[in-house]
């Protein structure tokens, strides 16, 4: 997961946020889900034409997706242990029957990470809830004026850069983003 899409999960939970603000809460809530045409699962049938190692790719993609969306993200939630929650997470996708190179790169975003648990750790006393942390992580991209900026960005570019290896080996396996990604 990158940073890009933290910051897109945090800016829908401000969003979200205002509208029930401004909506108020306790009203009955109606799912257009519950009207939806199911979709049919063309992966588990595209699975079956697939190689074993893009297979494990694939099913490694998916548990990696899944943490980010499991995840309950509110401002006051503490940095640490949100970011302690990822990297568990991480930890946990079975990577085991995908090939070494994949493994190696996932391992590296596990790596890249642990960083940010390292900064956020380092900076519990400036960034403690995912309030402080949004603030330092929407200027990414700018220029870093101060060292816990230089660190966080730092630590969000290795984020960035061991993703997007483990995604070029997956698409070398023929596997698409659609596959993995949940739908925004």
């Amino acid at each position: 997961m990158k940073k890009h899409e933290l910051i897109k999960i945090v800016a829908s939970l401000v969003v979200f946020l205002c509208l029930a603000t401004l909506t108020g809460c306790g009203h009955e809530s109606v799912s257009l889900a519950d009207n939806a045409v199911p979709e049919k699962d063309e992966t588990k049938e595209s699975l079956k034409y697939r190689s074993p190692e893009a297979a494990a790719i694939l099913n490694a993609l998916k548990e990696d997706n899944q943490i980010v969306s499991k995840l309950n993200l509110t401002e006051d939630v503490k940095t640490q242990a949100m970011v302690e929650y990822i990297v568990g997470g991480m930890k946990r996708v079975d990577i085991s029957e995908c090939p070494l190179k994949f493994r190696k790169a996932y391992s590296d975003h596990i790596a890249a990470w642990q960083r940010v648990l390292r900064t956020v750790h380092e900076y519990s006393h400036v960034i403690p809830t995912m309030r402080e942390w949004i603030k330092v992580s929407a200027l990414h991209g700018t220029e870093s004026r101060t060292e816990l900026e230089r660190e966080v960005f730092a630590a969000l570019d290795d984020i960035d850069s061991t993703y997007d290896e483990c995604v070029s080996i997956a698409a070398d396996y023929e596997i698409k983003r659609s596959e993995y990604r949940t739908k925004d």
